[in-house]
């Protein structure tokens, strides 16, 4: 059974007004069902989520840079930049919905999240039913950086050919997701953040290799860093030669 066909089992057997949701590998900081519920009732909110923060076991690779974190689901470098503001979707290890949002717009599109056996790294599913909310509801989710939870990241999730695999997958998503996000310009999220990879990050860390500590590790990163870039764009084109196939 894969994550989403498991979400929509829970959200089936569910009771609450408020459904939460936390990966199988990730810890709920101890308040965060308290600032959840505070972020509810303050800003009247549908969708709530929070901070997703590594646990890396052992460490963290070197090579790793913190602007592809949510390639392995933690919260990435730049994001919301720390404060309290309405996004386009929340993250798996750390999301909320009120009941009427699946009551009203269904459940999880079971075709758009990673298989359990690993023979799918499609990964679209939150954005895609977060969409569908704002389309009814009219507002997207709202991300509270005090909800925090803590995701389990071994080394194993971390490995280069695995993280440029799932970047040739987050672009190939993205063509579903314009195929099936029912809005203007549903990947807006992803082409802002290109944008502040290529005009500021990108540009940061070159210059970090020449003027920073630790130059060997920038490198690294930076190069890590161009390579999942590619990938993505590659897996972009890829899918939509796949459209005009079909």
């Amino acid at each position: 059974m894969g994550a989403y066909a498991a979400r929509n089992v829970g959200i089936r057997a569910a009771r609450g007004d408020i459904l939460a949701f936390l990966d199988d590998d990730a810890v709920a900081d101890e308040k965060w069902v308290e600032t959840l519920v505070s972020t509810y009732k303050e800003l009247d909110a549908v969708a709530v989520g929070g901070k997703i923060l590594p646990i890396w076991l052992p460490s963290k690779p070197a090579y790793f840079p913190e602007e592809l974190y949510w390639l392995v689901g933690v919260t990435h470098k730049g994001f919301a930049e720390d404060k309290v503001v309405e996004i386009r979707n929340a993250f798996g290890p750390n999301m909320s919905f009120k009941r009427e949002v699946f009551e009203q717009v269904g459940l999880f599109n079971e075709n758009l999240g990673f298989s359990k056996k690993g023979t799918s790294y499609i990964q679209a599913g939150e954005a895609e039913f977060s969409l569908r909310m704002t389309n009814k509801f009219g507002v997207g989710v709202i991300y509270n950086p005090g909800a925090i939870v803590h995701h389990k990241i071994p080394v194993s999730k971390a490995r280069l050919k695995l993280l440029l695999k799932r970047s040739f997958y987050q672009g190939y998503s993205k063509v579903l997701l314009q195929k099936w996000g029912a809005a203007p310009d549903s990947i807006s999220t992803e082409k802002s953040h290109l944008r502040d990879l290529l005009l500021k990050y990108i540009p940061q860390r070159i210059k970090r290799t020449f003027t920073g500590p630790n130059q060997v590790a920038q490198v690294k990163q930076l190069s890590v860093l161009s390579c999942s870039i590619v990938a993505v764009g590659l897996g972009f084109l890829y899918g939509h030669v796949r459209q005009i196939i079909k």
